[in-house]
């Protein structure tokens, strides 16, 4: 049976926090609180001082409140931002903003930067058809498939290694060629 590696070392996970977290908690705090919500099925909450809503994140049933920078009980969410001011917290659920078709496909691909990065980070979170559980049932099914044909697929160096993806809808199929010793295969993209 397969055995897949999620864990990812702490550099890399540290890597990705530079690169994410200034994003998802600041301006697309509400991207990373849609993604936690389709993920998790938790609520999103905005936490308010009055009508002025300051930032967006996901109720865990523990009561945590999750953004990209952990998971914070709702005095130390608040004090994040201003210790001086009272805040409260409103459940509201998933709203779109924009309007129009490109707006909500830059919101779309912003979410699902989110889901990676949050499922990258908290693995062990009880994800709904997180990325981990399809590539790992992907992975399962293909096994059972090369030892009934006796076709494996494999690097032939070292130094590359096969690489699975979730696709993007514009995948038309594979392209095999013969090469000495085997068949390469590669995936074709509409263009």
């Amino acid at each position: 049976m397969t055995t897949l590696f999620n864990e990812l070392c702490e550099e890399n996970k540290e890597t990705l926090r530079q690169k994410y977290i200034p994003m998802f908690f600041g301006e697309e705090c509400h991207a990373f609180a849609i993604a936690l919500n389709r993920g998790l099925g938790w609520p999103i909450v905005w936490l308010m001082n009055g009508t002025v809503v300051h930032h967006v994140a996901v109720r865990s049933p523990e009561g945590l409140l999750y953004n990209a920078q952990g998971a914070f009980s709702e005095k130390e969410l608040s004090e994040l931002f201003s210790p001086s001011l009272t805040y409260s917290l409103c459940e509201i659920t998933e709203v779109y903003l924009p309007t129009d078709e490109k707006a909500q496909r830059v919101r779309e691909h912003r979410i699902a930067q989110a889901r990676k990065f949050a499922e990258t980070l908290w693995p062990e979170l009880d994800w709904l058809e997180s990325r981990v559980s399809k590539v790992k049932a992907f992975i399962d099914e293909l096994e059972t498939l090369s030892r009934k044909h006796k076709v494996w697929i494999r690097s032939p160096y070292s130094e590359l290694q096969a690489v699975v993806e979730e696709g993007e809808g514009n995948e038309l199929g594979y392209r095999l060629e013969e090469v000495l010793n085997g068949f390469t295969i590669n995936l074709r993209i509409k263009e």
